[in-house]
């Protein structure tokens, strides 16, 4: 793969990207059109200053974010040939470094657990919170400064930080439980979009499809409905909050060619713990069958299936 002499993880940002620039390097310095196409693959795009940047020494410790890394890596690896099953494998070591190195730096990151959290106990529903007027709240904020302030004064500086819960889907592969459909039974396409944007004949169409499957309950998955070459590809985005703008907050299933299949593998709507997920589908078109703007990708609005 990308590092086989260095499978230690690294020790710093500094060296993490030492290996990033090596490489760039090793896959005979890809241009960086051609990486931002394959990047936007996998759901990240390539700023056009990273590659500068990176070769630039001064920048030598700069802390790079996952989605940084994640097209570097990916842009590089597509760009020399790799198959979706090796890119998929190496991005799971190269996070698995990045997370290292931003935990010895003393950042958050969320960390994968060790295994699959056992389902909780089901629990009552709790009442509905009635909403207070607003001087009632505003007080209640300025009471809660002014107590903080005040033990604060007493006792020395008081540290107060908050850190948010690690991201459940880490504790799945990227296709999660990766179900199939049964034939014995009708699936619904919940919502779709046509594509590519921007072109005139959007010849393309993409579907979030979900079946309530006899052994494991409703599932959900992405299909090209309607396609025309077969280089086209597919995927399914999924994640446990509404509409994600940080990509370190979903999942992506895929990208797969309609040659394995116009069909990617299904997660299960609501997880084993009873957390509900959401979706959407995305497909992408090869170069030739793209807008004069060059964007091949189109998706589904993110949507969660009621059960």
């Amino acid at each position: 793969m990308s590092d086989p002499e260095t499978p230690r993880k690294p020790a710093s940002h500094a060296e993490l990207r030492a290996r990033l620039l090596r490489l760039y390097e090793e896959s005979d310095r890809p241009s960086y059109k051609a990486m931002d196409t394959a990047a936007r693959t996998h759901g990240v795009a390539l700023a056009r200053a990273t590659l500068s940047d990176l070769r630039n020494e001064k920048y030598r410790d700069r802390r790079n974010g996952w989605d940084v890394v994640k097209a570097v890596v990916v842009g590089c690896l597509l760009c020399r040939g790799e198959s979706q099953e090796s890119v998929s494998a190496e991005l799971e070591r190269w996070h698995g470094w990045w997370s290292h190195v931003s935990v010895e730096a003393g950042e958050f990151v969320n960390r994968k657990p060790a295994a699959k959290p056992e389902p909780p106990a089901p629990e009552p529903e709790p009442e509905p919170l009635r909403e207070r007027p607003w001087f009632v709240r505003r007080w209640r904020v300025v009471l809660a400064c002014v107590s903080s302030f005040a033990v604060g004064t007493a006792t020395g500086a008081v540290a107060m930080t908050w850190e948010p819960g690690p991201d459940p889907s880490l504790a799945y592969d990227l296709c999660g439980e990766a179900v199939g459909p049964t034939s014995r039974h009708g699936s619904l396409a919940l919502i779709a979009e046509t594509g590519p944007p921007k072109k005139v004949v959007r010849d393309r169409l993409i579907q979030l499809r979900v079946q309530l499957h006899p052994d494991h309950g409703w599932i959900a998955w992405a299909r090209l409905e309607k396609t025309g070459d077969p280089q086209d590809r597919l995927w399914l985005d999924w994640s446990y909050q509404d509409s994600p703008k940080d990509h370190s907050r979903w999942r992506q299933c895929g990208a797969q060619s309609i040659s394995a299949g116009v069909d990617t593998p299904a997660l299960l709507v609501t997880d084993a713990g009873g957390r509900k997920r959401w979706f959407r589908a995305c497909g992408q078109v090869p170069d030739w069958h793209r807008a004069a703007i060059k964007d091949g990708t189109f998706c589904t609005s993110w949507t969660r299936p009621s059960t």
